[in-house]
């Protein structure tokens, strides 16, 4: 199965795997963040604020309230810095899981949003008219109007491992789950996408009869 959420060349992640040359910086890091130096607060921000914006569009899809959920995330790291226990290697996937929680936090709220609006469908907003041609859009945002049909925990793994290409245990690190836990809803998520997108003439191409080791 390729990527399920169409996109060109231009838009591949820049991935969730930071590489780590010298770790005894990266403790000193860890240790001023603690200590809540404001340089050390900016450099976390500027280190990784791309990498979990573009976390929370693979997961939510275009969504006006992306740069709120960015801050969030970052105030949710200050905020539960205290009760961290790992060292700096483990940071970055605590981190991770933090954006993730975010994100399910979000979905749950705008699902929540729908409802008292009597289940009217949210328009999506337009993916930038850089990140691809026309047709290619106008998939994209049918794609991700299927993955807003997918239970919260589904839409989470989906996107993570379809669309931001983790590996399966990137996956299950992030979401804090057992491997087979991430093996049935992925399972599940798929087969619920499949099925819907195949009626749809802009998706169907997208799909294929491969498997991809999920």
């Amino acid at each position: 199965m390729r990527s399920a959420v169409p996109e060109d060349d231009g838009t591949r992640r820049a991935g969730l795997r930071v590489v780590r040359p010298d770790a005894r910086a990266d403790e000193a890091s860890l240790a001023a963040l603690r200590r809540r130096d404001p340089a050390a607060v900016g450099a976390l921000f500027d280190r990784h604020a791309r990498r979990i914006e573009r976390l929370l569009l693979s997961v939510l899809g275009p969504d006006p309230d992306l740069p709120d959920l960015v801050q969030q995330t970052f105030l949710g790291v200050l905020s539960s810095l205290p009760s961290f226990r790992g060292d700096a290697a483990s940071f970055v996937p605590w981190l991770n899981r933090i954006c993730v929680f975010t994100a399910r936090k979000h979905i749950r709220q705008r699902r929540a949003r729908r409802w008292l609006r009597f289940g009217a469908p949210e328009e999506l907003p337009e993916l930038p008219a850089s990140a691809a041609g026309p047709e290619l859009r106008a998939a994209a945002a049918r794609a991700y109007r299927l993955l807003d049909r997918l239970p919260t925990e589904e839409r989470l793994a989906f996107g993570l491992r379809f669309v931001e290409q983790l590996e399966l245990a990137e996956v299950a690190e992030v979401m804090d789950v057992s491997l087979a836990t991430v093996k049935r809803r992925l399972a599940a998520a798929r087969a619920r996408f499949t099925a819907r997108a195949r009626h749809d003439p802009l998706l169907r191409p997208w799909l294929d009869e491969e498997t991809d080791g999920t």
